[in-house]
């Protein structure tokens, strides 16, 4: 774990021990370390509690967990409101525009990787 998390052994045994918190940046990989959601690794380690964060609430953030379908720029569109047919076609433009250059970066650094990580909205 401690590997995973790019912490010492030691520190990590602070925390499992309850005698320290890792630093907030860190509890997204614990999490997934652990396979447990974030949600409820904050409120067993007594970060947050249940009603701060309630299960059923939906984030105003989508998570960046793979999803079974990749999300479309008109998917996170439709998400965020953008109705406008001007607007759309404007950022779509700017998507594809992103990805080639992302694409070409990619192939200039040796990546064969096509476009890199997807956008989750």
């Amino acid at each position: 774990m401690a590997r995973d998390l790019g912490m010492s052994q030691s520190a990590v045994g602070r925390f499992l021990d309850g005698k320290s918190l890792p630093h907030p940046q860190k509890f997204a990989s614990i999490a997934q370390i652990l396979s447990i959601d974030v949600r409820n690794l904050l409120v067993e380690a007594g970060v947050i509690s249940a009603n701060a964060w309630p299960e059923d609430a939906t984030p105003d953030v989508l998570s960046v967990t793979p999803q079974s379908q990749p999300l479309t720029p008109e998917a996170a569109m439709d998400a965020w409101g953008i109705r406008d047919a001007m607007i759309r076609s404007m950022l779509l433009s700017q998507i594809h525009t992103a990805r080639q250059l992302q694409a070409r970066q990619a192939g200039e650094d040796g990546d064969s990787s096509e476009g890199g990580a997807a956008a989750r909205g």
